[in-house]
């Protein structure tokens, strides 16, 4: 369990979606060496600090990580429904215990808690929006935000659907952005929103790192 004396914005937990079969990358991207430690470790290392718990959501034919921190693993109930079904899972584990959650992904391995502190405490001055995320050069980033959980029904309905695109789901529920240069003010690399998706792009981060 995270150590509350670190947590600053605490009573929320965390979203770790781990659903893809990184096709991509031609091989798990959450076990892949990274920084000392693996991708899927340095994720949930940078949330715990800020999080009331880590919730993980696998693929339904995955494996749990052996390495998986997490207090809570849950599996897709749809195979192969991407990001939404994993948004739509986590989102439902976390309704049982807080208002809201925040979200990141196994493949965004260099989150900055202070991002997520910030839009926590946004999103909780605006009770009007049902989720808050960065806006960077014109496109919305829905895998780094911060959910209520009172936007579940829109995303159940959706998965029903079979309407799985996550970027729809933005013209469903109102949402709270983040400008870039307020972003830039506490991660000026706009690490938390760098993803891996390729062998090139792994290979680029480690020889920063």
């Amino acid at each position: 369990m995270p150590d509350s004396s670190r947590q600053i914005d605490c009573g929320i937990p965390a979203i770790i979606l781990c659903g893809g079969r990184s096709r991509r990358m031609g091989r798990n991207k959450a076990e892949l060496p990274l920084d000392g430690t693996t991708v899927l470790q340095k994720v949930e290392s940078a949330f715990a600090e800020i999080a009331d718990g880590l919730i993980l959501v696998i693929g339904q034919d995955a494996a749990v990580p052996e390495t998986s921190r997490a207090d809570r693993v849950f599996r897709d109930e749809n195979l192969d429904f991407g990001p939404l079904e994993g948004l739509r899972i986590g989102l439902a584990a976390a309704s049982t215990t807080a208002e809201m959650a925040m979200v990141g992904t196994c493949d965004a391995p260099l989150v900055v808690p202070q991002v997520y502190q910030l839009m926590q405490r946004q999103l909780q001055e605006s009770p009007q929006h049902e989720a808050v995320m960065p806006l960077v050069e014109g496109r919305h980033h829905p895998l780094t935000a911060v959910y209520r959980v009172s936007a579940l029904p829109v995303i159940s309905g959706m998965v029903a659907r079979q309407q799985l695109r996550v970027r729809d789901l933005l013209e469903q529920i109102n949402v709270l952005e983040i400008a870039e240069a307020e972003l830039c003010e506490i991660d000026p690399q706009l690490r938390t929103i760098r993803n891996i998706n390729t062998r090139e792009e792994y290979q680029r981060m480690l020889e920063e790192l």
